[in-house]
């Protein structure tokens, strides 16, 4: 069975405007489904579907159609979705068309459609009624102009919290994309076409491996077939290239055909987005890429991770400038002491020379005034200045490499800017009161390959105030009496000459 991705047609068109690139569990091949399983297939001709009356055909998805009828009994429209009758049905797609009904049912949250009422007609049509919401996919509105950017915010906030009503279900989109966000009248997001959607406890085995999605839209482990994997963090990728696509006008992963955009998904990093909107702030750079990390376990862990991460941003940017999209950062004391500490130190008397009059100290806090020194400086652009970074050499960095060190560490960083790495060891470090069980860390790797520096430069300085490093190359020559030596000499308490024990 193939698990590409089917072929990507044009490379600037969005793929949610083709469902036939929707891959199902029952579409991988082209028949009716799994070899052997009886077919279903759906009469074209129907005008009414129990009491409802049906007007005309909203859309299609690789499931089911969806018309808009008319409820004879509560004199209201609804919107109801039946198998698709262009082609056989299998037995296992249509369960899953039910389970559509059943599951959206367990959730209750305006941002997602709800379902008044499923069954199957007399001559054996299965049907889910569902709220009827008149508007805009947000693939029309983000195809009609570019969105300000405080919009944007605005829908991906809504579309996260819909999710985490999803997710708090033990229920996965699985085909989030803007083709499947209504937008309605009051500008208010509705999530529709849960037909892909996963349960924890109603995974079909005989569907575990099999892939399911919008090609572009996949996340690594849909792509791979992977759907024992599949979790909340999955639909977090999904608004990543949703979230994406809305602040830049294009897809984060395109190929020309099936195989080089699964390629494109598993292996290769999108394009900073900045690169492409250079009026798109850091902090939503920093959330979308974020998103879209290829380990689930690099991604945010759960949906209200990214609620906080977009609230934060909503708060602290304000929209200025409608022709550019930028943000402006608003006054506050906060902002006024990261300036002051973001601004060059003036250069002092010992330092300054008329030769070179901008000379200031360097990280490492010895005078940077000698041209030996100065030439030993790398400059590397950090997005927002040049970064400098003092050469070591065969030594590690330490405390005095703090300030650029974090910078060079790799992977995902939260509003701090401190690396997940760092944040994992400060978390078990930095409590309060230890009762029971104290944890010991371990750090391991070749020579070189950096874990003194991560720890003197990274970790240590990152440690809050209640917490004493201590710092020992560990020796063959009276390890024990070199500990208590350093314990002592940061605890008078501890006696000089006493038992590691």
């Amino acid at each position: 069975m193939n698990r590409e991705p089917p072929h990507d047609r044009d490379d600037h068109r969005d793929d949610d405007e083709e469902d036939d690139d929707d891959l199902k569990p029952t579409e991988l091949n082209e028949g009716a489904g799994p070899a052997g399983a009886e077919s279903f297939s759906v009469r074209p001709d129907l005008t009414f579907i129990g009491r409802y009356r049906i007007i005309r055909q909203l859309g299609r998805g690789g499931f089911g159609f969806v018309y808009l009828a008319e409820d004879s009994s509560l004199i209201r429209r609804v919107a109801i979705k039946v198998p698709r009758w262009d082609r056989p049905i299998s037995k296992d797609a249509l369960q899953n068309f039910l389970r559509e009904g059943q599951m959206l049912a367990q959730v209750d949250h305006p941002g997602i459609v709800s379902v008044y009422d499923h069954g199957v007609t007399d001559d054996g049509i299965p049907f889910v009624v569902m709220q009827y919401v008149e508007g805009r996919t947000l693939a029309e509105i983000a195809r009609a102009a570019r969105l300000e950017h405080p919009r944007v915010l605005q829908y991906l906030f809504r579309i996260a919290h819909a999710l985490q009503a999803a997710h708090k279900k033990s229920l996965t989109h699985r085909d989030l994309k803007p083709a499947n966000v209504i937008v309605d009248d009051q500008d208010d997001i509705h999530l529709v076409d849960f037909g892909l959607a996963l349960h924890d406890d109603l995974l079909p085995m005989e569907q575990a491996d099999a892939t399911a999605g919008t090609p572009s839209w996949m996340s690594p482990e849909q792509v791979r077939g992977e759907n024992h994997l599949i979790n909340g963090q999955t639909d977090i990728w999904a608004l990543g290239v949703t979230m994406y696509q809305l602040l830049v006008g294009r897809l984060p992963f395109r190929g020309r055909d099936s195989r080089e955009l699964a390629r494109a998904i598993c292996y290769r990093n999108p394009k900073p987005l900045r690169q492409l909107n250079e009026s798109v702030s850091r902090e939503l750079e920093r959330i979308c890429l974020r998103c879209l990390q290829k380990l689930m376990d690099d991604r945010y862990h759960s949906m209200q991770d990214v609620i906080e991460e977009l609230e934060a941003a909503r708060q602290t940017a304000i929209y200025t400038d409608e022709k550019t999209g930028s943000f402006a950062v608003p006054d506050s004391p906060t902002v006024r002491a990261l300036q002051h500490l973001s601004m060059p130190r003036p250069a002092s008397p010992v330092d300054a020379t008329p030769g070179n009059p901008g000379s200031h100290k360097m990280a490492g806090g010895r005078a940077g005034s000698s041209r030996s020194d100065s030439s030993r400086r790398s400059q590397v652009s950090d997005g927002v200045g040049n970064l400098e970074i003092v050469p070591r050499g065969l030594r590690s960095f330490d405390q005095n490499d703090a300030g650029f060190f974090l910078q060079l560490l790799p992977g995902p960083v939260d509003r701090q800017g401190v690396p997940d790495s760092i944040r994992f060891w400060t978390a078990r470090l930095d409590v309060a009161r230890q009762v029971d069980d104290v944890p010991v860390g371990l750090i391991y790797g070749p020579s070189g390959s950096g874990k003194s520096s991560f720890v003197r430069a990274g970790l240590i300085p990152q440690l809050s105030g209640q917490v004493i490093p201590v710092y020992v190359d560990c020796t063959t020559d009276n390890l024990p009496g070199l500990i208590v030596e350093r314990l002592h000499r940061e605890i008078s308490e501890i006696p000089a000459d006493g038992k590691l024990p």
